[in-house]
C-alpha cells in the first residue's frame, strides 16, 4: 500500500518525457545515483509540477499537523502567550524547510525509477542490480581514458562482455 501511494505522489507530482534518456546521460546518472549524489544537475526527462507538490506537501504534513495542534493546545493554553507564539514561528520555520527535504525525497526516487527504467532500453541484457557497479567502474575508466562519446557503448559492452565469462 505505502509503494502504491509512493507511486501515486511521484507520478502526480513530475511529468514524465516519453522520450528515453541518452546512454550518457544514463550511465552518469547511474554514477550519481550509486555515489548517493544529486541527480538534479542530470536531465532525466522529469519536470516537477510545483503546484501538484505543494499540495502533496500541504496534505501530507496536515496529517501530522493536526494531532499534534490539538495535543498542543490543552500545554499551551496554560502557558504564557509568548512562549506559544515563540513555538508557532520555530514550528513555522520547520515546516516550510522540510519542503525543501520533500522535494530532494521526490527527486531521488524519481531519478532511481526513471535510471531502472531506461537501463531496460540501453542494458536491456544486463540485470540492473548486478550490473550497476561495473558499469560504472567501466564508465568511470572511460571517462579516465578519455574515450569518445560515440564509441562509450562499444566500450562499456565489450568490458561488460569480457569480464563476465
Amino acid at each position: 500500500m505505502i509503494k502504491n501511494i509512493k507511486t501515486f505522489i511521484l507520478n502526480y507530482c513530475f511529468h514524465i518525457s516519453a522520450l528515453p534518456m541518452l546512454y550518457s546521460e544514463l550511465l552518469e546518472a547511474n554514477k550519481q545515483l550509486n555515489n548517493n549524489m544529486s541527480l538534479k544537475a542530470i536531465d532525466l526527462g522529469v519536470k516537477l509540477r510545483y503546484g501538484r507538490a505543494y499540495f502533496i506537501f500541504f496534505i501530507l504534513i496536515h496529517m501530522l499537523i493536526i494531532p499534534l495542534a490539538y495535543f498542543a493546545h490543552f500545554i499551551f493554553s496554560k502557558v504564557d502567550c509568548h512562549l506559544s507564539i515563540i513555538f508557532a514561528i520555530i514550528f513555522t520555520t520547520i515546516i516550510f524547510s522540510f519542503f525543501g527535504l520533500f522535494k530532494e525525497w521526490l527527486y531521488d526516487n524519481i531519478a532511481a525509477i526513471s535510471v531502472r527504467k531506461n537501463w531496460k532500453i540501453h542494458f536491456s541484457y544486463f540485470e540492473y542490480k548486478k550490473y550497476r557497479y561495473k558499469v560504472e567502474k567501466y564508465y568511470t575508466q572511460a571517462k579516465l581514458n578519455y574515450t569518445d562519446k560515440n564509441d562509450l557503448e562499444n566500450y562499456i559492452t565489450d568490458k561488460l562482455t569480457t569480464n563476465d565469462k
